[in-house]
Formats: structure tokens, sequence, C-alpha cells
């Protein structure tokens, strides 16, 4: 209760001083399961933004969340301005090509309901997409739930407790050397953070 109130009370002083605000859900990796590592570590990394108001500068932080093993690096980021995708890049660290077939990407709600993985933006909505050894691939897990937002609209603190703390999973399976490796990304609604545009 107290800080759903510290927030209210953030947004009404920053849109005071010029600063167009809005509440999202703040979403954090929180666990990947690996067909290689056991132990799997995820690094959060800040990414300093800033913001020209009325008043100077505004400073605040977005999120991202790294998780290397010895095939794959991903950077994972909740897309808080869209509110209805995952933008992640992925760096080949093997030698080896890697296929993703976007028809076997799933993505489960915190329901537990599973959807499949819109994959518009791709050239002509491709099935799969190939990373070449050493190099790069940004994309997008874009849920095709029928909804603006992955997660629902909230008014109230009511509303915003029936998530927090709940969990969506990302099944992301790749393949490399012929083999089928599948990755399960595990994501925590951590609470409500503030935008600013």
């Amino acid at each position: 209760m107290r800080k759903f109130s510290i927030i209210w009370l953030c947004v009404f002083l920053l849109s005071s001083c010029g600063v167009t605000s809005s509440l999202y859900y703040d979403v954090s990796l929180s666990k990947v399961e690996s067909p290689i590592e056991k132990e799997v570590k995820i690094k959060k990394c800040t990414i300093p933004k800033s913001i020209q108001t009325e008043n100077g500068l505004f400073f605040y932080d977005e999120y991202q969340y790294l998780f290397s093993d010895q095939f794959v690096s991903m950077l994972w980021q909740y897309d808080v301005n869209k509110g209805d995708r995952f933008n992640f890049v992925l760096q080949n660290v093997s030698k080896s090509t890697i296929k993703i077939y976007w028809n076997e990407i799933v993505y489960s709600d915190e329901n537990s309901v599973v959807t499949k993985v819109d994959n518009k933006g791709f050239n002509d909505d491709a099935p799969m997409s190939i990373v070449p050894a050493s190099l790069n691939f940004s994309g997008v897990v874009h849920p095709d739930t029928g909804c603006s937002t992955l997660f629902p609209k909230y008014s109230t603190q009511q509303h915003v407790s029936r998530i927090v703390g709940r969990k969506v999973k990302i099944y992301f399976p790749i393949e490399i050397d012929n083999k089928k490796l599948d990755y399960i990304f595990e994501f925590n609604i951590d609470g409500v953070g503030t935008k600013y545009e």
C-alpha cells in the first residue's frame, strides 16, 4: 500500500514539473532453464536515461537482463513503451549456425495460458531465422494474445496485487548442429513502475 501510494505521489510531482508519465508493470528475468548449464547466472544491466523538462534534465533507469552459456548470449527487456512484447538480442557465441524456429516459440502468461508468438516485422513472416556464428540477431517476442498489452490494465491497488508476484514464461527452442536445444525464460512481475515521455 505504501509503495503504491509513493508511486502515485511521484507521478503527481513529476507531472507538475512538465514530465509526462504513466504506470506500467515492472518485469524482470528471474530464471533461465538452459539445456547446457545447470546453474544459470543472470546479470541485470542498468541503462541510465534522461529527459529534458522545463526544470532541466530528469534522470531515471531502465533495465535489461543478460544470460549467457557456451552457445548463446541473450539480452532481454520487457518493452514498457509498447506493453505487448519482449525485445531481445541473441548473440551466437558458438562456431556453428543457429536456427530460430518461430512457430515453436510459445508464451505462457501469468495464468499459465499458452499462446503462439506472432513474428510480425520479420521478412515475409519467415518461420525461421538464421544466426551465423559470432553474429547478433535482434528480435521481438510478441505473444499473439489478441490484446493491446500483455498484462491487464489496472486502476486500483487491488487490481495490481492480483498480478504482482506472478510469472510469465517464454519457451525458446533453437537448433544448432542439427540438435534442438530448449530454453525457458521465466519473467517475474515485480510491481508497478513509472515510464517518462
